[in-house]
């Protein structure tokens, strides 16, 4: 069984995409648990979570004062500490999933659990190309498999036992912003310690990340026409989201890797 923690912090227009596609394509028979940890919101963000949950009758909000990721993660999933799960997923609330995509990634990392911890799903990224026709081909979950890779993407599955053994690294008591204490880096940090095994699931699933996409060069991949969601809108949003500041992101040196 799976425990689900989706990251909320503001973007309520994008958080009402990402959970009509969150209910469509998940295998809710698979999850344990779905938590969505809000982290501060000012835009009324946790009304729509809430709204969401009393209509699917799946979830729980919990709000917490993190100011980062690592920071958020750490405080939303201290009260679940003894669930009886296998794994844990992070989510962001700017990710649009994949038919299937729960299976997709638990299969292949099932098979794996012995050689990796962590396992990202993430698609397009700077390690392994991927050509519109591979991403968007129909395939069976035994088709994916996984590749060695020195960090993920901030949305990744992980082994419930190294996520509890490590979960306390990177939190900070100084978060600028935000995106302050970058998952990535502090995933990438401890897997070149060899605290970490990570892994991507290969071939990509057609999994992506509403801002990257839109300020990206990615439009051949047809994300966004593949999914009915309208182009213009989505890049006002994202244009508001970084005027606003709430897409910023930097990375400061305080990352506390060293308390390991």
């Amino acid at each position: 069984m799976v425990d689900i923690f989706l990251l909320v912090k503001d973007r309520w227009e994008f958080t009402e995409i990402v959970l009509s596609f969150l209910h469509e394509f998940t295998d809710f028979s698979r999850v344990h648990r779905l938590v969505f940890v809000n982290d501060g919101s000012t835009d009324g963000v946790d009304d729509v979570c809430h709204t969401w949950i009393r209509r699917t009758g799946i979830g729980e909000v919990v709000s917490i004062r993190g100011g980062s990721v690592t920071n958020a993660l750490y405080l939303g999933t201290h009260p679940y500490r003894n669930d009886p799960v296998r794994w844990v997923v992070k989510l962001d609330n700017d990710l649009v999933l994949c038919e299937d995509w729960l299976t997709k990634v638990l299969v292949p990392a099932e098979a794996s659990r012995d050689r990796y911890d962590v396992f990202g799903f993430t698609t397009v990224n700077e390690f392994f190309p991927s050509t519109p026709e591979e991403i968007w081909a129909d395939r069976p979950a035994s088709d994916y498999g996984l590749q060695t890779v020195p960090y993920t993407g901030g949305n990744f599955l992980m082994r419930w036992d190294a996520f509890l053994r490590t979960r306390h690294l990177g939190v900070t008591r100084d978060p600028r912003n935000y995106i302050t204490g970058s998952i990535s880096e502090l995933h990438r940090a401890l897997s070149a310690r060899g605290v970490l095994r990570i892994a991507t699931v290969r071939p990509h699933l057609p999994v992506f990340k509403l801002d990257k996409v839109a300020v990206s060069a990615f439009d051949r991949y047809g994300f966004f026409e593949r999914r009915g969601l309208d182009r213009s809108r989505i890049e006002s949003l994202v244009e508001r989201y970084h005027r606003e500041g709430v897409c910023r992101k930097r990375i400061v040196e305080d990352r506390v890797v060293n308390r390991f």
